[in-house]
């Protein structure tokens, strides 16, 4: 899966079912950008056999995984 499927795909499993998915699709987007994470959108995430992306980048798309549904807290160790 690539990094910005995965965002999406965590939009879809995370976000509220009446939200559009032009509403969902922009917040996609909203943080491929903040996060840095454009550059890697078309990049396999990878995992023990398949290289893909830095290990930084997989920490980035983890945290805007969590941001995506607004938490009113979010506890972090080391980012």
């Amino acid at each position: 899966i690539k990094t910005e499927e995965a965002l999406r795909l965590a939009a879809e499993l995370k976000l509220p079912k009446h939200m559009s998915r032009e509403e969902k699709e922009k917040r996609v987007q909203v943080l491929l950008d903040a996060f840095d994470l454009r550059r890697c959108a078309n990049t396999k995430v990878g995992d023990a056999k398949v290289k893909g992306i830095s290990g930084g980048e997989k920490k980035r798309l983890s945290i805007a995984i969590e941001v995506l549904t607004g938490p009113g807290l979010l506890f972090l160790d080391e980012p």
